[in-house]
């Protein structure tokens, strides 16, 4: 499930988070802060796997990723195997969204809202010193964790906006699953990988990016 949240005003710094959980079947639960540009939820921006506390107010911090929004909406997304809590107090926000082969907006938002709230703090951008941090080369680096389980995190970097395929592959060679395929601004970026599904074992991943290719491994273990 997800929240769309559009700030008052730009640019923020998303410091916490607030997830109140229902009921719980088993650990963990995911929280993910994702880009609204587009309208949707859409690239991950940062996440935190943490344990859950029943029928209460989960507080998660996200200070320390640095996660500015410069203009739109953001969203929170909140996943795991545990009820979430909702609340019907009008008006009702019509802002939650469901997952189900792909973002859409929640069935039941027009009767009631996800309980998930995030605080946010004003920040001052500085032209000069945002160009001087912008990376100067395209870079894939190392997953973390790696050796994982079930979900691992990918890091690249791109000077400059371009078009951008993450992809990966079995010790075969055969595709395993699709990350990413579009344009991507210039930045350093990251991208979780959920292998709930997928066997044990070596893989690859391979990132692309106008002329630049690299490819790293990453380790499976359940």
């Amino acid at each position: 499930m997800a929240i769309d949240l559009p700030p008052q005003a730009y640019p923020v710094r998303v410091e916490t988070v607030y997830v109140k959980i229902g009921n719980i079947t088993s650990q963990p639960l995911t929280v993910e802060i994702l880009d609204g540009s587009s309208g949707s939820p859409g690239l991950v921006l940062a996440s935190r796997i943490v344990t859950a506390t029943h029928s209460s107010m989960n507080t998660i911090v996200f200070t320390p990723d640095n996660v500015v929004i410069p203009a739109g909406r953001f969203f929170v997304c909140a996943r795991g195997d545990m009820g979430f809590s909702y609340e019907t107090t009008t008006p009702i926000s019509y802002r939650s969204w469901e997952y189900s082969n792909g973002w859409i907006p929640s069935s039941g938002r027009d009767v009631r809202d996800m309980v998930i709230r995030a605080s946010v703090r004003g920040v001052t951008t500085d032209v000069k010193q945002v160009a001087s941090a912008m990376p100067e080369r395209f870079a894939l680096e190392q997953n973390y964790p790696n050796p994982f389980n079930s979900s691992t995190r990918i890091f690249f970097s791109l000077p400059h906006r371009s078009e951008v395929t993450l992809n990966i592959f079995d010790i075969l060679g055969r595709e395993v699953a699709a990350l990413l395929n579009g344009e991507v601004a210039a930045g350093e970026h990251s991208v979780i990988y959920d292998a709930t599904n997928v066997p044990s074992g070596v893989y690859f991943y391979r990132l692309q990016a106008g002329g630049f290719v690299q490819t790293k491994k990453l380790v499976l273990q359940k």
